[in-house]
């Protein structure tokens, strides 16, 4: 292609987005953006889902405990306490004021709750919330105080930029790097601020939707070197370096292409594992589609093929619901439950895919929005921007729980550790009867936990990095006083006999007397709801008795069973809810 023509179409595609496939991509314009990481072997992955508008937290999380005023105050878009599509308790263990019940269309998040990979930050925000959807998603992603100046880039680019050295590298030699995938890869046509880097003079990622068309189109495009000058043959210094900038540009761009588009072709995604495609209740059509699932079935055949990215950005819109957030004739669908649906399915089949492929310890995924609603709703079945909303974060190597500082009598906002390690059954709920009468009006939650403690758990125990690097090069705006979340992230074992998030709330309790000679007393505890059922297996694993087979709700459970037709001997008595499984002994005398 002659020079002059791959500068219009370098020009336009830097200036507009493409679609190729059904989805947006876009070439980036900096020098800088493809980086390669020197002399590390780590592949902990973070995949980081922006829900762009700010998610109403209180219709995601019910306080339970204070459900009469949370009704109260959203009365025309409350989810019922009862009926077929009534919010979900996730957690009997937990103490009173930490009930939470879910949206019914986050199900899903009950599935990895219970199974301990599923951490709920309740309230977070920051001091001094700024309404503005633009300025205030510049502050989650930047990592800023909301009264200073963006000049450092984003928390996530400086990240990759302080953990890895910058190779101004030519094609002929990226055969050579250490590291040869891009740090960070952002599902669309634009890199956000959070990939920003001051250092580095622009993103650290890359902005992609699709790998294979990516490299097609960088294909059809370039430099020609029969007709284009050698930059060192150059006298002028401003055009030499401008010509030499979009050669590098061609040529680490192919060098990319062709290694996202081989990690694609050789990754795959499990035969076994369905990516929901659309919303299974009534909702406005620009919802009914789970835009989030094939961004996240994508990052997951990438990993799949072998590409160490170590950061991704997938986004989901239509979060902002001043109106319609759900059907008047029906509170728990519309566009809200839509969303929350799309949500927690795909991040469910996500993480189940990678599972399935022994990919499951090396990812997390971490939701984040801009601000919450608040507690009171309006006459339009909405709700309004408030300050805080809860943080969702997925992965075998997250400790489940529910997280949260509570405020004393005397002290209100952000302040200090958040619980100790572990620190499940800490997760207080927000008061929202406090917030509509001391708060800025119409219920404003004030928030608990701040944002970048968020970040500094995830960076400081996901990715190892040292806590002085994140207090004064990644997060410097994080008040000297606010922790990192102890215990969030960690080494942890996913057998139920072993994790003590699980056994508290799947428990074989014991069956008595044993040995037994006729009536046997079979006590059990499940945490969630569904097909329920304790067979019993002889020494050669032969099934010879059910005792109990129907669907039971949460709750702890004495089934007494007459087992005197069984011979003398050793059995196993297998209580089975789900893919959850334990067992107890029997003798039979």
């Amino acid at each position: 292609m002659k020079r002059r023509n791959f500068l219009k179409q370098l020009g336009v595609l830097s200036a507009s987005p493409f679609v190729l496939n059904g989805m947006p991509m876009q070439i980036m314009e900096s020098n800088q953006l493809l980086r390669a990481a020197a002399n590390t072997n780590e592949d902990r992955i973070l995949v980081l889902i922006q829900l762009h508008g700010g998610n109403d937290g209180i219709n995601s999380l019910i306080p339970i405990d204070l459900y009469d005023d949370y009704y109260n105050l959203r009365p025309n878009i409350a989810i019922p306490s009862r009926g077929a599509r009534s919010f979900i308790p996730l957690d009997n263990t937990l103490d009173n004021k930490s009930q939470i019940g879910l949206h019914p269309d986050l199900l899903d998040f009950k599935y990895m709750y219970d199974r301990g990979n599923l951490a709920i930050i309740q309230n977070v925000g920051y001091e001094q919330l700024n309404q503005s959807h633009f300025r205030s998603q510049d502050i989650w992603l930047s990592g800023i105080n909301s009264d200073e100046v963006i000049k450092d880039g984003g928390w996530i680019g400086r990240f990759l930029d302080d953990q890895y050295e910058v190779y101004p590298f030519e094609e002929d030699n990226f055969d050579n790097l250490a590291f040869q995938d891009p740090l960070g890869i952002e599902i669309g046509s634009t890199v956000s601020l959070g990939f920003h880097s001051a250092d580095v003079g622009g993103p650290t990622a890359l902005a992609l939707s699709n790998p294979e068309a990516f490299a097609n189109l960088i294909n059809s495009v370039g430099v020609d070197p029969l007709t284009c000058t050698d930059p060192s043959l150059i006298t002028g210094a401003r055009y030499r370096d401008k010509l030499k900038y979009i050669m590098d540009i061609e040529s680490q761009s192919n060098s990319y292409a062709s290694l996202l588009a081989k990690y694609y072709q050789a990754g795959s995604n499990s035969p076994s594992v369905t990516y929901p495609e659309r919303y299974h209740m009534n909702a406005p059509g620009a919802v009914m589609k789970n835009s989030l699932s094939g961004q996240l079935k994508m990052i997951s055949r990438l990993i799949s093929g072998g590409c160490k990215t170590r950061v991704y950005l997938a986004k989901l819109g239509g979060f902002d619901t001043h109106a319609e957030q759900v059907e008047s004739y029906d509170p728990t669908v519309g566009f809200h439950a839509s969303l929350l649906y799309h949500v927690a399915s795909a991040m469910r089949a996500f993480h189940d895919d990678l599972n399935r492929q022994g990919l499951g310890d090396k990812v997390i995924s971490m939701t984040f929005s801009e601000f919450g609603r608040r507690a009171v709703s309006n006459y339009s079945f909405g709700t309004d921007h408030g300050k805080a909303a809860p943080m969702f974060i997925c992965g075998d190597k997250v400790n489940g729980g529910i997280y949260n500082q509570e405020n004393t009598e005397n002290q209100t906002g952000i302040n200090g550790a958040i619980g100790e390690h572990p620190i499940y059954n800490h997760g207080k709920n927000p008061n929202i009867k406090k917030s509509y009468i001391e708060g800025e009006g119409r219920g404003n939650i004030t928030p608990t936990v701040d944002y970048r403690q968020v970040y500094a758990s995830v960076l400081e125990d996901w990715f190892e990095v040292d806590t002085a690097k994140v207090r004064n090069q990644i997060l410097p705006s994080l008040d000297s006083n606010l922790l990192k979340i102890e215990g969030l992230i960690g080494s942890r074992t996913l057998s139920v006999d072993d994790d003590n998030f699980i056994s508290n709330r799947f428990k074989f309790k014991t069956v008595y007397p044993n040995p037994v000679s006729s009536t046997a007393t079979f006590e059990f505890y499940v945490n969630d709801t569904g097909l329920t059922s304790i067979t019993l297996y002889n020494i050669n694993g032969q099934e010879v008795l059910k005792v109990i087979d129907k669907e039971m709700k949460a709750g702890s459970f004495k089934v007494d069973k007459d087992l005197s037709v069984l011979e003398p001997g050793i059995y196993m008595a297998v209580l089975t809810q789900g893919d959850k499984k334990l067992t107890q002994k029997i003798i039979k005398k």
